[in-house]
């Protein structure tokens, strides 16, 4: 059994030898937060012996008609990419693009692309891109999530800290899409809302549905450092504040992650269900 980083699917690497190999559903209340979907590459295993390493970024994923036939959207290279099951093959975006993008999602049945400049477009089945808004950010990472039906951007950055010489904060800002206006409206509150931002995943929850202390934050991956080591771990910016940091610093945000709840209590170990959709690597 393997526990990952839900943000970063890097492995826990020093678990308790009594750690439970068995979640018991039946007893629990389960909140879905949201999917994710990871392409591996078949012919080539992971360092846990697992079916393919993963691609690095994110997948947007469709059913397409009756549910037979699915779509899915990821950027190589900067460019978009189409799947499609009952073709079984991909196609790469072979327009011009005036930058490389940066996120994919699927919102309201219809794939979205966003670009390194927050230029936002509808992508096609056919790849065909039809523009939605031309902004003008500058070169940082953009990323998608849909929170409360509505699809957000979130522009994360690197800012110099004032009289501090070489110091730079990470920092995000918020926008909501108004798609009739065509324009990224600027979001100070998320209110109760809590987004989490992974390499392959985006959502956003509820911060009284997850007992956590209160919201308008988010949950990204970062540097942590522990006895002078730096590794990467779960970071919160709390927009209120605008800090930026690891959740142990933050009351009522860290238990979201580590140590395990008290309500996993079974230590019986049993089989795995897996269910795969593979796809051919491009």
């Amino acid at each position: 059994m393997h526990l990952l980083n839900p943000l970063s699917s890097c492995e826990f690497d020093r678990l308790p030898e009594d750690f439970p190999r068995v979640l018991d559903l039946i007893n629990l209340r389960v909140l879905e937060l949201g999917p994710e979907y990871v392409l591996r590459c078949s012919n080539i295993r992971d360092n846990r012996g697992g079916a393919g390493v993963p691609f690095p970024d994110k997948v947007a994923f469709m059913c397409l008609g009756n549910g037979n036939d699915v779509a899915m959207l990821r950027i190589e290279s900067g460019k978009l990419a189409m799947f499609k099951s009952e073709e079984k093959r991909w196609f790469l975006q072979d327009l011009p693009s005036p930058s490389t993008y940066d996120d994919v999602i699927l919102f309201k049945g219809e794939f979205y692309a966003v670009d390194c400049a927050g230029r936002t477009v509808v992508v096609g089945l056919d790849l065909g891109v039809t523009l939605i808004v031309q902004s003008n950010f500058s070169g940082h990472k953009k990323k998608l999530v849909e929170s409360v039906g509505e699809l957000l951007m979130v522009y994360i950055y690197f800012s110099l800290n004032a009289g501090i010489a070489m110091e730079m904060t990470l920092r995000f800002n918020v926008y909501k899409l108004d798609r009739e206006e065509k324009v990224w409206n600027g979001v100070k509150d998320l209110g109760d809302r809590v987004l989490f931002l992974g390499d392959e995943c985006a959502f956003s929850a509820s911060a009284a549905d997850l007992g956590a202390s209160k919201g308008n934050c988010i949950f990204h991956t970062g540097y942590v450092e522990e006895a002078g080591n730096s590794s990467l771990g779960i970071c919160v910016y709390d927009m209120d504040s605008g800090l930026f940091g690891p959740t142990e610093d933050y009351a009522g945000y860290s238990e979201l992650f580590w140590p395990p709840p008290d309500w996993i209590a079974s230590r019986t170990s049993a089989p795995q269900v897996r269910n795969q959709l593979e796809a051919p690597a491009m």
